[in-house]
């Protein structure tokens, strides 16, 4: 978070992408933040596999959240995409792989194939009352494999059902 808000600094016009972004407890997080009815999420930045993520609609929810966090683990806030692309209806996200052989001149390999995640409930804007719904914000398979909704499919070329999928599917 540090390096890409250090780059959206010196170079905004290639770091559009990146979102408003907050190192806390260190940062003041802005008043205004939750003046404009949209979400942020936080996010432990140790944690692992989902455990620790909350969508935080109110400054008064984030006081909470921080409060009651073990004071050692430094979090990341972000502005939460509201509307993002979704796949049928569910959020989704892929995982492209490559290697990197050399920096100066730049060589890249692009993995030819790679893993979409689908989370296991249809997603709809945060809420007060489904903001805790983590299988339909989240798309981490630890949270979503316990979901009464989650479909196991064996094979990960069938692209139209199932939590993980295959990018060529």
């Amino acid at each position: 978070t540090r390096l890409l808000r250090a780059m959206k600094i010196k170079n905004p016009e290639n770091f559009h992408f990146w979102p408003e972004s907050w190192i806390l407890p260190q940062d003041a997080v802005p008043a205004n933040v939750f003046k404009h009815e949209k979400s942020l999420i936080l996010k432990p930045d140790q944690g692992t596999q989902g455990a620790g993520i909350h969508i935080v609609l109110s400054k008064e929810e984030l006081d909470r959240k921080m409060k009651l966090a073990n004071p050692e683990t430094v979090h990341v806030l972000q502005s939460y995409l509201d509307d993002p692309m979704l796949l049928d209806g569910y959020k989704f996200d892929m995982r492209l792989y490559v290697l990197v052989l050399s920096m100066d001149p730049l060589r890249v390999f692009l993995c030819s194939e790679g893993l979409v995640r689908v989370c296991s409930e249809k997603y709809e804007p945060p809420t007060a009352r489904n903001a805790a719904r983590v299988t339909s914000h989240l798309t981490n398979y630890t949270l979503n494999k316990s979901a009464p909704n989650f479909e196991h499919v064996d094979d990960p070329r069938d692209g139209c059902r199932g939590t993980k999928r295959c990018v060529s599917a």
